[in-house]
This record gives C-alpha cells, structure tokens and sequence, in this order.
C-alpha cells in the first residue's frame, strides 16, 4: 500500500508549493493594504493637513479650515489622474514622494496652490499680528469686484 491508497495519510507540502503558497499570501497582504491605503485618502484631510503644517504656530478657525477644505478639494488640480497618484503617494509615502523629482513637484504644487488659496481668502494679511489673533477663512477673493471690466492682455 503507498500513501496514496492510506486514508488518513499525511501529506508533506514540498518546498516549491510552500515558497508559492508563501508568496501568494505575501502579495494579496499588500496589495490588500495597498488598496486601503489607496481608498482612505481624503482630500480635505490632506488640504487640513497641508495648512496646518504649513503655519504651525498660527490659530486656525477649525470650522472655516474645514469649509475651505471642502471647497478646495471640488479645484481643477485634482482632476488630473496623475495628480491623484502623487497625493496619494505623499499620503501613503511621503519619503518615496519627495525621492521622485516629478511627483515631488506636483506635490510642491499643490500645497503651494492649497496655502497660497488659503491665506488670501483669510484675515491672515489684514490683521497686525497673525500669531496672536485667530486666522478666519471667509471665502475665496475676487480679483476684480467690476463685472463689465475688460482685460487687455496685449
């Protein structure tokens, strides 16, 4: 009788099928927590996030951060897929983020564009001392307040 007639016969798992079998686990592990990471990116979070560690020691208006936020993560920047893969990978891997020099750049874009949007739709340039008074947003800024104005960009 070989082990193959036996019915409670123990089979070994051979080195082959344990490396495979190890290795399937090892990239459905990641993948599936690449995948979540991937989900999880919130842009206002990161718009928050970019804000405050751009002016740390400023108070911010929690409830207008947020507003901003809100209304900041609806701008055309996001709309390019590529700048979607370099949010997320700052979020994810900010080290790997600002190795590449493309993504890096994108990213300085975008945090740049987010405080820049920031600071001028807020009190930060209108109060004396922005450290000791509390920094509101109220909204973004027109450059211009005349609708019948006309530029002439010759």
């Amino acid at each position: 009788m070989n082990d193959r007639t036996r019915p409670h016969a123990q089979q070994r798992i051979g080195r082959r099928r344990f490396l495979a079998t190890t290795a399937a686990l090892v990239a459905t592990a990641s993948s599936g927590t690449t995948w979540l990471a991937w989900r999880s990116i919130d842009r206002q979070a990161w718009i928050e996030f970019v804000v405050r560690k751009h002016l740390p020691n400023i108070d911010l208006d929690a409830a207008s951060l947020t507003r901003f936020g809100r209304e900041f993560a609806h701008h055309y920047i996001f709309d390019n897929w590529r700048s979607g893969v370099a949010l997320r990978l700052d979020y994810i891997a900010p080290r790997i983020a600002h190795s590449l020099s493309t993504t890096q750049r994108r990213v300085s874009l975008m945090e740049r564009l987010a405080l820049s949007e920031f600071l001028m739709g807020s009190n930060f340039f209108r109060v004396s001392d922005p450290c000791r008074i509390q920094i509101v947003y109220g909204g973004p800024v027109l450059a211009c307040g005349n609708p019948f104005a006309m530029f002439h960009t010759d």
